[in-house]
């Protein structure tokens, strides 16, 4: 079935401009154009409603990434139908408006750890407005769909089937791509329960059914450059870009909050960049944030210490004070530990004697 369904995609829209209209009976062609319209009209208003808000941001680095990896997957034509809008709404997500507009939120944006993956982002979404997902539904479920932030589970895989088409034509190693999967499944959207579990395949079966259409595409006589891959000046550069997306990100987890996710970006800034006086006021941050919510705090102690040892006696605290209290207790003791640390190594270190003042302010 693979094999047939990607066969049926290589012999359409070969120029990958957007006509979700068909040749189709004049009644049937009005209902359509009427549908299309509304979408579009839809897709504009989100869009505004978004700017107004402040949710839109401009990332001159990112733009330029964007266009170059644009460049290669489609052509002049197509690529001014398309305008890639970066957002600050929560989460790890990406989604195709029918006016041709591809969101992209800030904290997916810096979870991609290579061109390939990104590129791999950018098909993905160019394939929904391709396959005409965009406005193949009633009017009823636009609202819906933009509120779940996804299609459906079938439309999702058909995406990534053209997507490995795309990368394929333009060279990419998917391979690399497919571990954009990998990525993901760290993230919260992976969990069962989650809304975008509903809607979304799971990842790792994405990520295999990629590299199934992968042997496709290279027995249709596609070749890959591995060293989009593999590179290592490449990556170097894609990882400076990384490093400035991840702490734009954790910044932003950190006051939605989104303080798990802030934590594992964290870590995966620190794998790229190493550890110092930013990251570990960074750590601290997110710890004062923990210890200011309750909630927050109970569950992050419940990951750290588990279950029985989350409900004692934690910290410089007293055992008579509620598990609530000891546990926002505990992250606060914890990060101004670490401002006191940076201090004592760096003097002059300014996020430190900031977080350290404005954490004693509070208590």
């Amino acid at each position: 079935m693979l094999v047939v369904v990607f066969q049926l995609l290589l012999t359409a829209c070969a120029s990958l401009a957007m006509d979700p209209v068909a040749k189709r009976p004049g009644s049937a062609v009005e209902a359509d154009m009427n549908l299309v319209s509304y979408h579009r009209r839809v897709a504009t208003e989100v869009v505004e409603k978004l700017n107004s808000q402040n949710l839109l941001y401009e990332d001159s680095e990112a733009r330029l990434i964007v266009d170059q990896i644009l460049a290669r997957l489609i052509t002049p034509a197509a690529r001014a139908s398309i305008n890639v809008v970066f957002t600050r709404l929560p989460g790890e997500n990406a989604l195709a408006l029918a006016n041709g507009t591809i969101l992209i939120h800030q904290s997916l944006l810096a979870t991609v750890a290579s061109e390939p993956q990104l590129a791999f982002l950018l098909a993905h979404e160019i394939s929904h407005l391709n396959l005409n997902h965009a406005w193949s539904t009633s009017r009823s479920s636009v609202q819906e769909r933009f509120d779940r932030h996804a299609f459906g589970r079938e439309q999702e895989i058909e995406a990534d089937q053209y997507a490995a088409r795309i990368l394929a034509q333009a060279g990419y190693d998917l391979v690399e791509a497919s571990e954009f999967f990998t990525q993901l499944a760290n993230y919260p959207v992976a969990f069962p329960g989650s809304e975008q579990a509903r809607t979304h395949p799971l990842l790792a079966e994405r990520k295999q059914t990629l590299l199934n259409t992968r042997q496709v595409t290279l027995t249709a006589n596609y070749s890959e450059d591995t060293d989009l891959g593999t590179d290592h000046e490449l990556q170097r550069r894609f990882d400076r870009f990384r490093i400035r997306q991840l702490l734009r990100s954790i910044q932003s987890k950190t006051k939605e909050p989104d303080l798990p996710g802030a934590l594992l970006q964290l870590s995966q800034l620190e794998a790229i960049a190493g550890s110092g006086d930013e990251t570990e006021c960074l750590r601290a941050n997110i710890y004062v944030a923990i210890g200011a919510d309750f909630t927050e705090a109970r569950n992050a102690m419940r990951e750290l210490l588990g279950e029985e040892l989350a409900t004692g006696s934690v910290g410089r605290h007293d055992g008579g004070l509620k598990p609530n209290d000891q546990a926002s207790g505990f992250f606060q003791d914890q990060a101004e530990d670490l401002y006191r640390n940076i201090l004592a190594q760096s003097p002059d270190a300014n996020c430190a004697s900031r977080g350290l003042s404005a954490l004693l302010a509070q208590r």
